[in-house]
């Protein structure tokens, strides 16, 4: 075998990243920025909140083969609809959300992966060997969109939405930390390490004007919340916190393109 030895290039392609937090945090609002022409998948029904954003297109999830097929158009470039091919020339790709995703995964798990599958219930996810499917199903599909970040040129960015979810001492049932919402045993583990960075969502009144609401951004870990960036060394670190968050000025600063 021949070995081909390169340099490094030191240009980013595309970023892959999980935004979470609580619901109502404004995750799903971040997805409208003046500076990317940005899809989203929605698996959760909440596009509303970008009734008014010029930039975002949106494509209704119902079905895991729908997000499957969906995936497939972006990687070919475009999307077969009923008046014909359509140009997939998006700066980002929204996801939302794993948390769903898995409801999703779960029930083409019983439909089509397995449905002769010996279960308690015969129609209803629950089997041992279910819950690995569901694991190599979301790892996989996740692996694949991060596929789409890492194409040169063609490279799109792709950030999943997901809901909050906590690990709890076993003795006092504090909590000591967060991760994203999925089952399937170490399944939210693997995705946090897959992606190039996991953001925390929140908000809080502002304590100058408390009638205003600030929407922050976790860029690293804060006591039990979970959060981490691979970001190059050379480059000025972001700050720990990012309020009223916009992707196109997050991205230019970690040295992705635009």
């Amino acid at each position: 075998m021949t070995l081909t030895i390169k340099k490094p290039s030191g240009k980013a392609e595309g970023f892959h990243g999980i935004l979470y937090g609580e619901p109502g945090t404004g995750k799903t609002s971040t997805a409208d920025d003046p500076e990317f022409k940005t899809l989203l998948l929605d698996l959760e029904g909440g596009s509303s909140v970008l009734s008014e954003a010029t930039n975002t297109d949106i494509i209704e999830i119902n079905t895991w083969e729908d997000l499957v097929e969906a995936g497939k158009s972006i990687k070919q470039g475009f999307f077969e609809t009923s008046s014909g091919k359509v140009p997939c020339t998006y700066d980002m790709i929204f996801i939302d959300s794993i948390t769903r995703l898995q409801d999703l995964c779960k029930e083409y798990v019983v439909r089509v992966v397995a449905p002769n599958r010996r279960r308690e219930i015969q129609t209803k996810f629950g089997a041992m060997a279910d819950w690995g499917d569901l694991k190599d199903l979301v790892v996989g599909l996740a692996k694949s969109f991060h596929s789409l970040t890492k194409r040169g040129e063609d490279s799109i960015h792709v950030v999943w939405i997901a809901h909050k979810d906590v690990n709890k001492d076993d003795v006092t049932g504090n909590v000591t930390s967060t991760k994203i919402q999925v089952q399937g045993g170490n399944t939210a583990e693997i995705l946090m390490s897959i992606v190039d960075g996991v953001f925390y969502m929140f908000k809080k009144t502002d304590e100058q004007d408390k009638t205003k609401t600030l929407y922050g951004l976790l860029t690293d870990t804060h006591g039990v919340f979970s959060a981490k960036i691979r970001q190059s060394k050379k480059r000025e670190k972001l700050p720990h916190v990012i309020y009223n968050p916009v992707w196109s000025e997050i991205l230019e600063k970690l040295g992705y393109k635009n």
